[in-house]
């Protein structure tokens, strides 16, 4: 079982790592980088509350809804949202079915 849980918990580490870079470096209060920080907290509090990655979609959603609204593709926000993406997918593919 620890198996298929690892892609879920390396999802986990992703949203932490990504948290605590921006944090590291000073955000303006309601620039873009602290809106996306917020919401990767969001995500991050979702995912740290359950053990299935398929709870924590409403929360991604919501992060690529503002990523569509607000971010450019080639920026740095932009890759790191598409990495947490990509770790989500996994997380969720790979999770057992009932």
């Amino acid at each position: 079982m620890t198996e298929i849980q690892t892609p879920y918990l390396v999802f986990r580490e992703v949203l932490a790592l990504h948290i605590k870079e921006i944090e590291a470096q000073y955000v303006e209060r309601h620039s873009i980088d602290w809106y996306f920080s917020r919401y990767l907290k969001r995500v991050s509090k979702s995912a740290m509350s359950t053990s299935s990655p398929n709870e924590v979609s409403g929360a991604v959603r919501g992060l690529i809804r503002f990523y569509v609204d607000s971010i450019d593709a080639g920026s740095a926000l932009g890759q790191r949202l598409e990495e947490v993406v990509s770790f989500h997918r996994r997380a969720v593919r790979l999770y057992p079915r009932e």
